[in-house]
């Protein structure tokens, strides 16, 4: 039979056991907090850097763009197709600038070609080529065909001299391009579309109209600036 002294000392001794618990339970709940308020901290941190990173990356974007946009027309072609060409250019180890002079040259050596000049002239002749008709194609048509007929001569000292001819001998290095082929040309034409990079004109005109709105609005900071400093000086 169970005494006063008995029941007291397993209430004691219940009751401390109950508060061992407790504190544990109180002291894995607070290391619980301490997890997920970290975790938070980590993810708070972490979606900090992605805002900046794709902020950073947008802005870089929207220059870019604006910039291939600009250059492409006045080329006579598109960003997606600009940007195509670009892509090859960078695989073969020649810089944009270098490949965007070529593209000029280009032009500039079809029409002087069909106007008579005899050393551009003689350059399409070499690989069967037909100013006439290469004056009425694009950029990146003219450039794949020329591609595509430089492909067929063997002898690289042929090829390089006629390639001088018709890009200039300055953008010699232009032939890493065209050992590409015209297969490998429209490669890349097509992997600036898997990657997305390839844009539509409206999508284009639209960043374009942006950029121009962020140098109108920058401007209007710097004009400001400029009154402020006016008034005070």
């Amino acid at each position: 039979m169970a005494t006063a002294s008995t029941v007291t000392v397993n209430i004691t001794a219940e009751t401390a056991k109950f508060e061992n618990g407790l504190k544990k339970s109180k002291k894995a709940a607070s290391g619980f907090g301490s997890a997920i308020a970290d975790t938070f901290k980590v993810a708070a941190v972490g979606t900090a850097l992605l805002i900046g990173a794709l902020a950073k990356l947008t802005a870089e974007s929207l220059v870019l763009v604006d910039t291939q946009r600009k250059t492409a027309r006045s080329l006579g072609t598109t960003q997606a197709v600009f940007s195509g060409l670009s892509l090859a250019a960078g695989v073969a180890g020649v810089s944009t600038e270098s490949f965007t002079k070529a593209l000029r040259k280009q032009s500039k050596a079809i029409i002087d070609a069909n106007d008579g000049l005899q050393t551009q002239a003689r350059a399409f002749e070499r690989i069967g080529l037909n100013t006439k008709d290469l004056i009425n194609l694009s950029v990146e048509d003219q450039f794949r065909t020329i591609t595509g007929a430089l492909e067929k001569v063997e002898n690289s000292t042929l090829k390089v001299g006629i390639a001088s001819d018709i890009y200039g001998s300055k953008n010699v290095d232009l032939i890493n391009i065209l050992e590409l082929g015209s297969a490998g040309i429209d490669k890349y034409l097509n992997k600036v579309k898997e990657l997305g990079v390839a844009l539509t004109d409206k999508q284009t005109l639209a960043i374009e109209d942006a950029n121009d709105a962020i140098l109108v609005m920058k401007t209007a900071f710097v004009g400001l600036g400029n009154q402020i400093a006016a008034r005070v000086s």
